[in-house]
């Protein structure tokens, strides 16, 4: 099993750095996540799938931006900013957002969010390089 998904691993990792030149994933706490939810997290190898990714992504020139843990990308409308703590709770896959009344899919929504975060970080990155 371990073989087949560091297999999948590689041709996925193959696949987004030969498509994208910029790829933004989330610096998961994957020791916190354990404790709370046990050792099935670790059956998922995120890191290790991050380390392959990091490696291919070298290989293509593709950017690789971590997006800091406690950026609360699945808490803030990706439409209006509004940042609403209730949706924290891992169990609530889907809101609306109390400010702007736009309805998210707690996933869609947290992905939308990394990505602007890292064109936020990229363009930080280049003004100080300009500067």
């Amino acid at each position: 099993m371990a073989n087949r998904r560091r297999d999948w691993f590689w041709k996925l990792s193959h696949e987004l750095c030969s498509r994208y030149g910029v790829i933004a994933i989330e610096d998961l706490n994957i020791k916190g996540m354990a404790r709370m939810w046990g050792r099935k997290v670790h059956d998922y190898a995120f890191s290790e799938f991050v380390e392959i990714l990091e490696w291919c992504a070298r290989k293509y020139g593709t950017r690789v931006i971590m997006i800091g843990r406690y950026y609360p990308s699945s808490q803030t409308c990706s439409v209006c900013g509004h940042v609403w703590p209730s949706t924290k709770d891992l169990s609530v896959r889907e809101w609306t957002c109390p400010e702007c009344g736009v309805y998210h899919d707690r996933d869609v929504n947290a992905a939308v969010n990394i990505l602007a975060e890292a064109k936020r970080i990229m363009n930080r990155m280049e003004q100080a390089k300009d500067a």
